[in-house]
């Protein structure tokens, strides 16, 4: 595919820097995505109103009336918005921030960030939901931003309700071959089969089967100007939030106190995630072998009674694979079968559960401490890693072979 294509991925857009994805085309794409954001969580108000009126006998006439304009609800109309470590984000971050503001929603600026810090700002302030801009899951040069809602889900997008056009490419040979190994592709893959399967090619979102790949066709700026007169006249306010701190100690629970010295490696490659896990390890008084670097299939393969479990986390850090002491990848369904039955000794308020179709697992708490909700779900892979550790019992119960 020719490098100024913009195309759809599962969780937002990416294209090459400059050629194909610069700081106007993530306004326009920002704002298409935040409108669609907003005027969903207005909708989903408005049922609620509508329901607790016809319960309590009410007139809920006035609702006729209720403009787009009107959802100025600081929470439905709050959208948090940060950026990861890749050099050209911060760029891109700007065009971001500013469209959001101008087509009416407010921004809360966690500033650099990871996918899961910025799942975690979204519960946190219970906004409509939240945009990353990153490089994960990216072809070399590519870079765009994620767009999630108000429970940490992918966004679809009407395209042509906001005059964009989506086309479909099949991918070449040659593409099809150099994208085969790419584990966040795989999850991608997933995904199309899975929206295949529904009759997807249906849907207005147009997101491409596995074999194609989804262009983006844009109009000019003047998009934004005509998203913004139907929302709101003024710009949405601009709040800053520094979001580490709180996210590594809501991480920390999952860890607990005293581990064990369960033998552990841990290879990732996103500098944020890596200092997170080099706090909480020394926190938490865990024994872990961190390696800013790619999991090398030789020492993996290699096994044997002195190899520790190894994890790789990706720069998606709620993506992640785990390797037995063996060499053998542990598959997701194992991995929340030894979870659950562990949990369900000294967590009982706790499971997990397969974030389908991404292989992703989440972890759904009853409880919900500090949230004040009924329940409250993490997608993480820090998460995940303490609960491995925590759940350990010094080596008694160790991981399948």
């Amino acid at each position: 595919m020719h490098n100024s294509v913009v195309r759809r991925t599962p969780f937002g857009v990416r294209g090459a820097y400059l050629n194909a994805m610069d700081r106007t085309k993530a306004s326009i794409l920002a704002a298409v995505f935040v409108s669609h954001l907003a005027e969903t969580e207005f909708d989903r108000q408005q049922q609620q109103v509508a329901s607790v009126s016809a319960t309590n006998d009410l007139d809920g006439s006035s609702l006729a009336a209720t403009n787009i304009a009107a959802i100025t609800a600081a929470d439905a109309n709050r959208i948090i918005v940060g950026y990861d470590t890749d050099r050209n984000s911060p760029n891109l971050f700007a065009g971001v921030v500013q469209a959001v503001r101008q087509v009416g929603s407010h921004v809360v600026d966690i500033g650099c960030c990871s996918a899961a810090s910025l799942h975690y700002a979204i519960r946190h302030f219970k906004g409509a939901g939240g945009i990353i801009v990153t490089s994960a899951s990216s072809r070399s040069g590519e870079i765009g931003f994620d767009v999630f809602d108000q429970q940490g889900q992918t966004v679809s997008v009407p395209w042509q309700k906001y005059g964009i056009r989506s086309r479909l490419h099949r991918r070449t040979d040659h593409e099809n071959d150099a994208l085969a190994g790419s584990k966040p592709e795989q999850f991608a893959q997933d995904l199309r089969r899975q929206l295949d399967d529904q009759d997807a090619a249906a849907s207005e979102t147009h997101i491409a089967t596995s074999e194609q790949m989804s262009e983006l066709i844009l109009p000019d700026t003047t998009v934004v100007a005509m998203i913004s007169s139907g929302r709101r006249r003024h710009s949405g306010q601009l709040q800053a939030y520094s979001v580490e701190a709180d996210y590594r100690k809501s991480v920390q629970r999952w860890w607990g106190q005293g581990i064990p010295s369960l033998p552990l490696r841990i290879f990732c490659r996103n500098e944020i995630v890596a200092s997170r896990i080099e706090w909480l390890a020394a926190a938490c008084s865990a024994v872990v072998e961190l390696h800013e670097d790619l999991a090398p299939e030789e020492a993996i393969a290699a096994g044997g009674s002195n190899q520790p479990v190894t994890i790789e986390i990706e720069m998606d850090d709620r993506f992640f694979t785990v390797w037995s002491r063996a060499g053998r990848q542990i598959q997701i369904s194992e991995l929340m079968e030894w979870l659950n039955q562990r949990l369900s000794r000294n967590h009982r308020h706790v499971t997990a559960h397969a974030a389908d179709p991404f292989q992703m697992i989440q972890l759904l708490d009853l409880a919900g401490p500090g949230s004040g909700a009924v329940h409250d779900t993490t997608v993480d892979a820090v998460a995940i890693v303490g609960l491995l550790l925590n759940l350990s019992e010094e080596g008694r119960h160790s991981l399948p072979v």
